[in-house]
């Protein structure tokens, strides 16, 4: 049977992620939540499939993990975010358990700064980007 990696991944991102000191959400804030001053988002996912095994399909994936800080308008502060960065590669680069699925590999594919303004805020924002190869078991 075709078992899609996405929701086991998340899972494990969000499990993973608890001890980082941030909310960690899939996709978006709740709305029933105030909005943190520092939370993670696992934004995107995408896969492809790489081959079929006695077990079942293969996958590369990539997830997308949006690391945020809102800080006071006009002022930088991208040590919370370099910080908060160190923690999730750190936690990443340990290993990754994902339910159903043994991890072939994982590889950081990039790091981005995507911080902005608003009228009455400064956001400090660094995207992740991380492929795992991934097999059913």
């Amino acid at each position: 049977m075709l078992i899609s990696p996405d929701k086991y991944i998340r899972k494990a991102y969000i499990e993973a992620l608890a001890n980082a000191g941030v909310p960690v959400y899939a996709k978006k804030v709740p709305i029933d939540k105030a909005i943190p001053q520092k939370y993670i988002l696992l934004s995107t996912q995408t896969k492809q499939r790489t081959a079929v095994s006695k077990n079942g399909w293969e996958w590369n994936t990539q997830i997308t993990i949006d690391m945020v800080f809102i800080g006071e308008k006009g002022i930088s502060q991208t040590d919370k975010i370099d910080d908060l960065e160190g923690i999730v590669i750190e936690v990443i680069e340990n290993g990754i358990s994902v339910d159903g699925f043994a991890v072939k590999s994982t590889v950081l594919i990039n790091s981005q700064p995507l911080d902005t303004e608003t009228p009455k805020e400064s956001i400090e924002r660094r995207i992740l980007i991380y492929e795992h190869w991934v097999c059913q078991v």
